[in-house]
């Protein structure tokens, strides 16, 4: 595998575009064997695999924001005991 190219295609309410990730095979080599054993795979992941955990790894870097952010703006309303 010369080039793993990563085609992440989001839908268009969330960014309304793609995003391509060109590396190289040393980058791949890399690539897929930590991903494989981040997944706990016992081998290397394939490209497919790849895709599939870097697109969840930025929906929950995303998520992780704007939990973060909502919580820093985070005000809670006032409850009268009685």
């Amino acid at each position: 595998m010369k080039i793993l190219l990563i085609s992440i295609l989001f839908t268009a309410t969330a960014f309304g575009g793609s995003m391509t990730i060109n590396t190289t095979a040393q980058q791949d080599a890399r690539i897929v064997e930590a991903v494989g054993a981040i997944l706990g795979l016992g081998r290397d992941a394939t490209g497919p695999e790849v895709k599939a955990w870097v697109i969840q790894y930025i929906r929950e870097g995303v998520q992780d924001y704007e939990r973060r952010k909502n919580q820093t703006q985070f005000v809670p309303l006032a409850i009268d005991p009685n």
